[in-house]
C-alpha cells in the first residue's frame, strides 16, 4: 500500500531540508573562507529552488533568476545573518525563520509540481 504525501508533511520536509542545507552551508564557509555566502547559496546549496524566484520550467536548463527581486532580498537577509553567526545551529534556525515566508508563498506551486512529477514517475513503470 502506498501513501501520499500531505501537504503538512511536505511543508515539515521543505524545512528539514532548509536547516539542514542551511547548516551545510555555515561549515562550508568555515572550511573555505575564500568563498563568499552569496555564492555559496548560489552553488553549493539549492535554496533559490524551494522559493517562487525558481521557475521548474527551466528545471533542465537550470539558470535561476538570482536577479529577481524577492531572491535577492532573501539572499541578502541570509548573508547578514551568516555574518552575525557563531552556531551552525543558531544559523540554520535563523536562516529557517528568515526563509519560511518564501517556503510558505510557495507551497502550494512546489506541492502541485511534486505530485505532478510523481504521478508521471508512477506511469512509466
Amino acid at each position: 500500500m502506498t501513501t501520499s504525501m500531505t501537504r503538512a508533511e511536505f511543508r515539515e520536509s521543505l524545512g528539514q531540508i532548509a536547516s539542514l542545507q542551511f547548516w551545510f552551508l555555515w561549515h562550508w564557509l568555515r572550511r573555505h573562507p575564500g568563498e563568499s555566502c552569496r555564492t555559496a547559496l548560489r552553488q553549493r546549496i539549492a535554496m533559490i529552488r524551494m522559493t517562487a524566484s525558481y521557475d521548474p520550467r527551466r528545471m533542465h536548463v537550470d539558470h535561476p533568476d538570482f536577479a529577481a527581486p524577492a531572491w535577492l532580498a532573501l539572499e541578502t537577509d541570509l548573508v547578514a545573518l551568516h555574518l552575525v553567526s557563531v552556531d551552525p545551529d543558531d544559523f540554520a534556525e535563523a536562516a529557517c525563520a528568515r526563509l519560511a515566508p518564501a517556503l510558505d508563498a510557495n507551497l502550494n506551486a512546489s506541492f502541485a509540481n511534486l505530485r505532478t512529477h510523481l504521478y508521471a514517475l508512477s506511469t512509466t513503470h
